[in-house]
């Protein structure tokens, strides 16, 4: 009888470690570098993407954005920033084009919030492109300004995340 108790509650235990195993078998530590059939505003097509989790109990990125770059409002999703004397023009992904352009089933969140916790219009991955003044992708690993954008980017993040 408790050999089948044990063995009862090594099975329990078992189920109970591997049901809080994310949905994916990835986990994003810091971002990755996505290529996608997305377009921007300026022309650029097929942008690759810098993609992070989102923290879902923050206030989405679109009014840390509109704050730090003093959009027009918090609704806009492609601008110009100077950085270094030199001008990029960013576009976030909303949560459709993410789900859109981006397959990130095999990733799973590290960070896990009930519904009540969170905006539900929010993605749990955020991405962002980044194209220089000429329309050229950034995050192209051809581009000049690779190294610039993405330290920029998760300079960006780490402010985002932050707040």
């Amino acid at each position: 009888m408790n050999l089948k108790k044990l063995f009862f509650l090594f099975s329990f235990f078992l189920l109970i470690s591997c049901g809080t195993l994310q949905q994916g078998g990835y986990i994003i530590d810091d971002f990755l570098i996505v290529p996608t059939e997305a377009t921007n505003n300026i022309g650029t097509k097929n942008l690759n993407v810098f993609v992070f989790e989102n923290d879902l109990t923050t206030p989405p990125i679109e009014l840390f954005l509109a704050e730090k770059y003093k959009l027009e409002t918090y609704q806009t999703r492609e601008f110009w920033v100077e950085d270094n004397k030199e001008r990029f023009y960013i576009k976030v992904l909303d949560r459709h084009e993410t789900e859109r352009y981006l397959d990130l089933s095999q990733y799973g969140a590290q960070n896990q919030e009930t519904k009540g916790n969170r905006d539900i219009n929010q993605s749990k991955f955020l991405a962002i492109s980044i194209t220089d003044e000429s329309g050229t992708d950034c995050l192209s690993q051809k581009s000049l300004y690779y190294n610039i954008a993405v330290k920029f980017l998760q300079k960006l993040k780490k402010e985002y995340l932050r707040k």
